[in-house]
């Protein structure tokens, strides 16, 4: 027999191993055996994917027992007075504390998920009995399966839409501010200031009967702005934007651990308690885990000690690609979960209903700081 060489090795496997033979989407039918039967599929098989790795677990909330809307409410800080300009009657007066707008966070509604198990349907298909056990288990694995994907999901949008009303507000939801001009509390408004158009909440209620201008009401801290709330910054892709992404990070994570304000869509003041998260859209991590920390002289320095999550942002379109805000802001309350099951006897099936409602909460009353592209 003659010798081998590498080139009519690859030759001959080329011809050997051909894509018609892998993965083909039809079968046939062959008798290649001396009996003349029918040639049998030797082995069933599938590859499973875990469908439990949820990145926003963090988001999953206190179950509601009653009810399915979320009303939150914030009471103000109280601004201190000097008791020596008040009369001693006035310790009779009514000192009502001050309040946020309240909000309200609704229902999604109730879906759920069916499924039919048919008796007498893939056991023809089967050789044995743990082909026909995997088939069904698997079928009724990817009722949990789709339900984490599902919940998994309106968590990643109710992060878009987050973005979306902070991006309003500082956009196509604020009013141009005007003189003799009523404003409630918690309206956004937008006005000349230092030299250019700033955007704001209302703080306290404007009457109709104000004269004073939009830089006068920000000063006496009417009007706060929340400017803020979007930094436009380069996307971080390489080691001189990415060291600039972490620097307005540290940057801002100095404002939110201490007391400030203009960093909330409600204009609360106040200060990151409960912990931050950083949520950047994929495909940026590894780059500042690569380009970023190997060009850095100092790694340390460019170290937040915020958890990053990479995720996509629902069906957010927008430039923004991260957002830093308190753990808080967004929650996930499921109202309702059940699974049952309903028998069919005259065509021999069992059906499994997998129910769940939740109401997606959003808090106005927490830091919160877009980055977005130019």
């Amino acid at each position: 027999m003659a010798g081998m060489t590498y080139t009519e090795l690859k030759n001959k496997v080329s011809s050997i191993v051909v894509a018609n033979n892998m993965a083909s989407p039809s079968f046939s039918v062959t008798r290649n055996n001396v009996a003349g039967l029918v040639d049998k599929i030797g082995a069933i098989v599938t590859l499973d994917t875990v469908y439990k790795d949820d990145k926003l677990a963090f988001m999953d909330d206190f179950y509601l027992p009653f009810g399915k809307t979320i009303e939150e409410w914030q009471q103000d800080l109280i601004l201190p007075v000097d008791p020596t300009l008040h009369q001693d009657e006035e310790a009779l007066r009514n000192w009502t504390p001050d309040f946020r707008p309240a909000t309200y966070s609704y229902t999604i509604g109730h879906w759920v998920i069916p499924e039919s198990i048919m008796d007498n349907n893939v056991e023809r298909a089967v050789n044995n009995a743990e082909q026909l056990t995997s088939i069904v288990s698997m079928e009724i694995k990817r009722i949990s399966d789709s339900m984490s994907a599902y919940r998994y999901k309106v968590k990643k949008e109710m992060v878009g839409e987050y973005i979306s009303k902070i991006e309003n507000a500082l956009g196509t939801g604020s009013s141009a501010f005007a003189t003799s001009t009523a404003y409630g509390k918690g309206a956004y408004v937008n006005g000349t200031h230092g030299g250019g158009t700033k955007y704001g909440v209302v703080f306290h209620p404007i009457p109709a009967s104000n004269t004073q201008t939009f830089t006068q009401l920000v000063t006496a801290g009417t009007i706060i702005l929340i400017d803020d709330m979007v930094q436009t910054l380069a996307k971080p892709i390489d080691t001189t934007t990415g060291e600039a992404f972490i620097k307005a990070i540290k940057s801002a994570l100095e404002y939110a651990k201490d007391m400030n304000s203009g960093n909330a869509l409600s204009g609360a003041q106040l200060g990151a308690t409960e912990g931050l998260v950083l949520l950047i859209n994929k495909g940026i991590i590894p780059s500042i885990q690569v380009d970023t920390m190997a060009g850095a002289f100092n790694k340390n320095e460019l170290l937040t000690g915020v958890e990053m999550i990479d995720i996509d942002f629902g069906s957010y379109t927008g430039k923004a690609y991260a957002i830093l805000c308190d753990k808080r802001a967004l929650r996930l309350h499921n109202s309702f979960r059940r699974t049952e099951d309903q028998r069919n006897a005259f065509k021999c099936f069992t059906t499994i209903f997998d129910h769940t409602e939740d109401t997606a909460f959003a808090s106005l009353n927490v830091f919160a700081r877009v980055f977005k592209t130019a």
